[in-house]
């Protein structure tokens, strides 16, 4: 047995082994909640096959609520003339019902003014020609009433010059001065402070070597013509200028030409012209028709035609004609009667074999055989030379061009080919002349670029557009750079949570100016940097800093602030920003500080160290505050 091991002999029965249960399995489980039952399946499967063996489903009864811990609701705050309230409820931890809810009334709170730190207001900027002006302002910290504004005005900054700077730059021509301007900036607003204007002398002409213009080639019949020019290699005037007539060059006749050939037949006369062409120009010069008279017949082999071949009761017969071989036309024709069976010779029609053809410079050969129709006996072998064809010139051909250019002169042949061999008949070679310099656009060169501790130069050049010969080069100085502030980031971040009325605490902020000669410097952050700050709003606000005209900004909080009753003259305040109770004292350094939940638990206890001691909360929610006789509710929200 692959199973158990056991041993049976051939033939024997083996009895079933019958199902084994295995561990009882969970399935189809529907968990039971407060307000409905659940179910469950226990399953037993066999250890051998996997079948099912029993399922037995069990109904889960409903679950009791689990009450979670209390939490706020609808709360109002307190002022100094209404009462706050809240709600404490709880809610089942399982299926979320409300099971208890319980309302609380706050009592009004008590009010002495408490003036906070100066604030700034109403912030404007003095400019290098204009002053600016600022309020200083102290509001109360327990309800945010303006207690006192102080007005001050900000004296003018006046000019600081900057690098100086190159503007309107005109460089100077041949004929002509230039000009530049050299202009000091305010670095504070870019005000212009002063300008003062240079005169840059002219340079006066530079005479170029002298180059061929306005070439007229010469032709056979017309006389051409050029300049010599000498011209400023600066600006390109035109110094001096000679004109020059070149002669006609007259015809030069080449060889002569065979054209319109029409070949005599045997029936008609031919043509032929024969003309001279100039070998410059291809202009005709001259031209001669010739009539070619009628030639002879020439009678060719014999030919069989109209054959019809003997049998051995019926005679045959055939047609031995002659034909011209130039134009095609019958001479003679000779019937002959062809005895029934029996055997002579019957004549088949000619064959052409060994055929050579002509070409143009040699003749060719061709064999005109006929064999005998019964046997193919050889019977006759005329054998023919064929005429050479003679060269036939097609259209001129331009080879071996070589472009002339603004240094030396180009060439090219003009070259005439047999178009039956391909191969040349006449090849003329023609001189052309150079060419005047084409000046380009001005382009820049050896560019040094200037830094902030030295000048720069770049070289103003101009090439020929046809040879790429340079024609002028001038090189000009570029001022060095100036330093100027690319950038502003905050490097060290101030606090950034605030409750209403508090004022704006920078100590050990810096920011990091970036210049664009890569260097960079940390600078203090000061409070004639900042703009869009106000304490009276409780929100997420973004201060602007500003560094010469560069801007970045520093995101802060301004929290509400929470008080309630029964504090006394030795606190100066119990109150709360984000997840932090803050408590401010007057004699109880050194006195406990117990924090409550909603439920009384105590969940903080620390002892008031200074003048000012901050706890923090780790959730949401209604807490209790005491110190000595004094005690407060504060809402964290």
């Amino acid at each position: 047995c692959s199973i158990c091991g056991a041993i049976f002999e051939q033939g024997s029965v083996i009895p079933a082994t019958g199902h084994i249960a295995g561990e009882p399995v969970i399935e189809n489980y529907t968990a039971p909640t407060c307000s409905e039952t659940g179910t469950v399946d226990t399953v037993y499967y066999c250890t051998i096959d996997g079948d099912l063996i029993s399922r037995e489903t069990s109904v889960l009864p409903i679950v009791d609520h689990v009450a979670g811990k209390k939490v706020a609701e609808n709360y109002v705050p307190s002022t100094i003339t209404t009462e706050g309230s809240v709600d404490s409820v709880v809610y089942c931890m399982i299926g979320g019902e409300e099971l208890s809810r319980e309302h609380f009334v706050l009592p009004v709170l008590d009010h002495e003014h408490i003036a906070g730190e100066p604030v700034v207001e109403n912030y404007t900027a003095p400019t290098c020609t204009e002053a600016g002006a600022v309020d200083t302002v102290v509001y109360c910290t327990v309800n945010g009433e303006e207690l006192s504004r102080e007005h001050f005005v900000l004296p003018a900054l006046g000019h600081t010059a900057g690098e100086p700077v190159i503007e309107n730059y005109t460089a100077p021509t041949c004929t002509e001065a230039g000009t530049v301007d050299t202009v000091y900036y305010c670095i504070i607003d870019n005000e212009e402070i002063s300008r003062e204007t240079y005169v840059l002398e002219a340079k006066g002409h530079q005479p170029s070597e002298k180059v061929a213009r306005n070439y007229v080639a010469p032709t056979c019949l017309v006389a051409g013509s050029v300049d010599s020019v000498v011209t400023c290699t600066v600006c390109g005037e035109i110094l001096s200028e000679e004109h020059f007539v070149l002669p006609a060059l007259g015809h030069t006749a080449g060889e002569a030409v065979v054209e319109n050939y029409s070949a005599p037949t045997c029936t008609e006369a031919g043509t032929v012209d024969t003309v001279y062409y100039c070998t410059i120009d291809n202009e005709e010069i001259s031209r001669q028709s010739y009539v070619l008279p009628m030639l002879e017949h020439v009678a060719g082999k014999k030919v069989a035609e109209n054959y019809v071949a003997p049998t051995k009761t019926e005679e045959g017969s055939v047609d031995s004609v002659v034909y011209c071989t130039i134009g095609g036309e019958e001479l003679s024709r000779e019937s002959f009667v062809l005895p029934a069976i029996g055997h002579d010779h019957i004549l088949g029609e000619p064959v052409a074999e060994n055929y050579k053809a002509p070409t143009c410079t040699e003749a060719g050969s061709v064999d005109t055989v006929v064999y005998c129709l019964v046997e193919g006996e050889e019977l006759s072998r005329d054998s023919y030379v064929l005429p050479a064809l003679g060269h036939t010139a097609g259209e001129a051909v331009v080879e071996n061009y070589t472009a002339p250019t603004c240094t030396t002169t180009g060439t090219v042949d003009t070259v005439y080919y047999c178009i039956i061999d391909g191969e040349e008949i006449s090849r003329e070679t023609y001189v052309l002349p150079m060419l005047e310099h084409v000046a380009g656009e001005k382009v820049a060169e050896k560019y040094v670029a200037p830094t902030f501790t030295s000048v720069g130069s770049v070289d103003s050049v101009v090439y020929c557009t046809i040879g790429g010969e340079e024609l002028s080069r001038e090189t000009f100085e570029l001022p060095m750079l100036q330093k100027a502030v690319e950038k502003i980031e905050i490097l060290s971040m101030p606090k950034t949570e605030y409750v209403v009325g508090e004022d704006i605490d920078i100590t050990g902020a810096k920011i990091s100016v970036t210049f664009n000669d890569g260097s960079v410097e940390e600078i203090d952050l000061t409070n004639e940097m900042l703009s869009g700050f106000d304490n009276t709003l409780v929100a997420e606000q973004d201060i602007t800093v500003t560094y010469l005209t560069f801007t970045t900004t520093i995101h802060v909080t301004v929290n509400e602030k929470t008080a309630v009753s029964d504090i006394a003259a030795d606190v100066t305040s119990i109150y709360a920003y984000g997840h932090t109770i803050v408590v401010e004292t007057a004699s109880f350094i050194g006195s406990d500080i117990m924090v409550y939940d909603i439920n009384g638990r105590i969940i903080a206890k620390v002892s008031a160290s200074d003048e000012r001691t901050e706890i923090n909360v780790p959730r949401t929610g209604v807490y209790g505050v005491r110190i000595e006789t004094v005690s407060a509710t504060v809402i964290i929200r």
